[in-house]
């Protein structure tokens, strides 16, 4: 699983909250992306654009890397 998290302090706080926690718990089938330059309502726009895109990118990266 990846998880794209935004990284305004308010909502940073719990995606940091949960990640270690599942580390603590050992989990290491979820990969945690932070994406610095968008708030969690742009982040659907700015993947589905046709121009380049860091997080989208990335994403493509890790399902192409996780697909059997």
């Amino acid at each position: 699983m990846l998880i794209v998290a935004e990284t305004e302090p308010s909502m940073k706080r719990y995606t940091k909250d949960y990640e270690e926690a599942v580390k603590a718990k050992g989990v290491t089938s979820i990969t945690f992306l932070y994406a610095t330059d968008r708030t969690h309502g742009q982040s659907s726009p700015l993947m589905s654009r046709k121009a380049p895109d860091p997080v989208r990118d990335a994403a493509i990266r890790f399902v192409r890397e996780h697909a059997e």
